[in-house]
């Protein structure tokens, strides 16, 4: 492992300048390429490259300051977006196989899983799972001073479209743990990955680190606002962060997170506003918003890589009503729309669906059960439920009648009447 060498950042500088330029074509919001690599431009950073990086075309940038976080970007030639299918040995495509993991499994298998964090088959996706390749052998970067250190972001960026893509470290963990279980590391070597030896932030932590390294920087003018003027606006919240960190209560980060969060929109209330980001706001909007995602993860809220649901995703440009028709842009990862606070809303709204539906499937598992045992009890057949059988009579036993109202009867009362069946279901349903 070694810092780039003069010859290195010539080969780095060439590919980065290739991107910065295709990103500029044609983009609905051209500085987003430059606004992201601003942040490893504050002096806390370092770049770290050996051979293998290079040969798969990565970049790592070290925090040299807080020691705490190790970010990748790997350049890519390739359509991120593009979605692989399973192909058999007569080359005729699965539609019905389309996961990482579809030369091993059909999908069912893991779309079936309520907490399965499988991604798509995707050319950004599969390069994501390569880069995890190299980076499971970049121990050294852990070395000495940086033990501490955990993989932050890892960006996929392709000179052909001039776009980016990543996934939560949680999914890019779930599928590698996944495809090596499928199949194994080969020539004996270490997985250190799975075993935890390289470790992976969160996202409050990586929102935590941010905040760090926005308020340490020796620059100036940093996440589009001079530091050097707002420190002393944000002491008494960057203290309290302080303490939450070191007693690591979830409680006291979730309210010093979301303070200097709120200390941030009275300092520009622009952060609140549904506004494509702008040269001068990007930074300050991407800190904002890794701190709302951060809160949000605290909270126990799980965050998935959208990859469905095209039509569901209506940006206010950028589409054609000729070839897309009015249902919506097929925008295949909400997290590249040109609104960062947008991007925030759908995996909010997407993890909010997504555990709404695993807790009610959960409660209709339960119920569905507690029914069946009623209909035991009463005798109701399949015959009798699908031709003149009443399914209120298995309830009205349940209830009395008592001064021109309606009462559920107590299911501990030995008086009631009930039976085990009615018992079990009205202590559920109270």
């Amino acid at each position: 492992m070694k810092e780039a060498s003069e010859n290195d950042r010539t080969d780095i500088a060439e590919k980065l300048s290739d991107l910065w330029i295709k990103s500029s074509e044609g983009n609905a919001n051209p500085d987003w390429f430059q606004s992201y690599l601003a942040k490893y431009c504050n002096g806390n950073w370092e770049v770290i490259t050996n051979d293998a990086m290079l040969e798969f075309g990565m970049i790592a940038f070290r925090n040299k300051l807080n020691k705490k976080q190790i970010d990748f970007i790997k350049i890519s030639n390739r359509t991120l977006n593009y979605l692989h299918y399973y192909e058999d040995n007569n080359k005729v495509k699965n539609n019905k196989r389309s996961n990482l993991t579809y030369a091993f499994e059909s999908d069912v298998v893991e779309d079936s899983k309520s907490d399965s964090l499988m991604l798509k088959a995707t050319n950004g996706n599969i390069e994501l799972e390569e880069a995890l390749v190299v980076i499971n052998q970049m121990k050294d970067l852990f070395g000495e001073g940086f033990e501490e250190a955990a993989i932050g972001n890892i960006e996929i960026m392709s000179t052909a479209t001039g776009r980016g893509l990543s996934a939560k470290n949680d999914e890019l963990v779930y599928c590698w743990k996944k495809l090596v279980e499928h199949s194994a590391l080969q020539n004996d070597v270490k997985d250190n990955i799975s075993d935890g030896t390289i470790k992976f932030a969160s996202e409050s932590q990586k929102a935590i680190n941010d905040i760090q390294d926005a308020f340490t920087s020796p620059e100036e003018n940093n996440h589009g606002f001079s530091i050097h003027n707002l420190k002393s606006y944000f002491k008494s919240a960057l203290s309290d962060l302080d303490t939450a960190c070191k007693d690591n209560d979830v409680d006291k980060k979730i309210k010093a997170l979301t303070n200097i969060a709120k200390k941030l929109t009275e300092k520009d209330e622009s952060l609140k506003e549904f506004v494509s980001d702008n040269k001068n706001r990007i930074n300050k909007r991407s800190l904002y918003n890794e701190i709302l995602l951060g809160i949000a993860e605290l909270r126990g809220i799980k965050f998935r890589q959208q990859q469905e649901d095209h039509s569901k995703y209506l940006q206010y440009k950028g589409f054609s009503m000729i070839s897309k028709g009015l249902s919506g842009t097929y925008i295949d990862n909400p997290g590249n729309l040109d609104s960062q606070t947008l991007n925030v809303l759908t995996n909010l709204v997407t993890e909010a669906y997504q555990n709404i539906r695993t807790e009610m499937t959960s409660k209709t598992n339960k119920v569905r059960k507690l029914v069946e045992e009623l209909k035991k009890d009463k005798g109701f057949s399949p015959l009798l439920e699908r031709t003149v059988g009443n399914s209120t009579n298995l309830y009205k036993n349940m209830i009395e009648y008592k001064n021109g109202d309606i009462y559920l009867k107590d299911p501990d009362d030995p008086k009631s009447g009930l039976s085990t069946a009615e018992k079990n279901f009205l202590r559920y349903f109270l």
